[in-house]
């Protein structure tokens, strides 16, 4: 009878076992959906990050555009009236300065909506979910 019972116990044994199969199986299928999620929200972001950083390069890129056609239209403005140096020389000084407020003012705008789109971005990585896998440390 002794052999009955060790087959029995053998039988629990792997039974119990083939369960914890399943969990572990089940635990790392979600493991790895929820990798998968998060590597599509990451690529997600890293493209809204290389959008954003594109337009930043074109409005500046426009901004540099704008202000030499500027400067070129007052340079003959002034060569056609033969104004003095002197008045050239401010009107050039005032339109470098706005060129460099507008430039500034460009880039500080980039620089909050890149900060806000990082803290959210880290506010959602951060955020629980309900889940053993989303933030091991």
């Amino acid at each position: 009878m002794s052999g009955g019972t060790a087959s029995a116990a053998s039988a629990g044994t792997k039974y119990s076992t083939g369960i914890r199969d399943k969990q572990s199986a089940k635990a790392e299928k979600k493991r790895a959906k929820l990798l998968a999620k998060s590597a599509r929200k990451d690529a997600k972001y890293q493209q809204a990050l290389a959008k954003a950083k594109a337009k930043y390069e074109r409005d500046q890129a426009n901004l540099k555009e704008e202000y030499n056609r500027k400067q070129h239209r007052l340079n003959d403005h002034f060569a056609k009236n033969a104004n003095s140096a002197s008045s050239l020389e401010q009107e050039m000084t005032r339109l470098r300065n706005d060129y460099e407020q507008e430039k500034q003012a460009l880039q500080s705008k980039y620089e909050r909506q890149r900060d806000a789109r990082q803290a959210a971005w880290q506010a959602e990585r951060n955020a629980p979910t309900g889940n053993s896998f989303a933030n091991p440390f």
